[in-house]
């Protein structure tokens, strides 16, 4: 469902949002976060220079940190360099980077489906299915309210 880049504590890492379908429901029931470090296979491999000339040869991604969360992962933002914004279902979570995990940090519930999230300094910008947009300033979490409104 959704893919970004994240520097998270100075590492540059690929997150990406899934969904699981039963095939009995349209909408998606439940989905993860999954986080991958891109790693180096081996310095020959490396130095070997071979592939498609766009540096990816001697490379693999690592599974770091998978989440598992209760709605489809619509949408994914960095946050500063420790957190990740999740647009899941109808709620906007902000997980913080502790220890090569993502841990729930703060949530705001209230949207109908929210399908795009961007970010900017401590700004979360939220466009949601049937609500337009809203701008949240991120204040450190670590409640239900971490995430205001502006």
């Amino acid at each position: 469902c959704s893919l970004v880049t994240a520097v998270l504590d100075g590492v540059e890492y690929l997150v990406v949002g899934t969904a699981y379908e039963d095939g009995t429901d349209a909408d998606p029931r439940a989905g993860r976060i999954l986080v991958f470090a891109v790693r180096a296979t081996g310095a020959a491999a490396a130095a070997d220079g071979g592939g498609d000339g766009a540096g990816a040869a001697g490379k693999n991604l690592v599974l770091v940190c998978e989440v598992r969360t209760s709605a489809a992962v619509f949408c994914l933002a960095p946050l500063r360099d420790d957190c990740v914004v999740a647009g899941i279902g109808s709620v906007v979570h902000v997980y913080k980077w502790r220890n090569d995990k993502l841990v729930p940090d703060c949530a705001h519930a209230g949207h109908i489906l929210a399908l795009f999230v961007r970010t900017r300094g401590d700004f979360i910008v939220v466009g949601d299915l049937m609500q337009s947009i809203a701008v949240w300033r991120y204040s450190g979490g670590g409640d239900s309210d971490g995430a205001r409104g502006g």
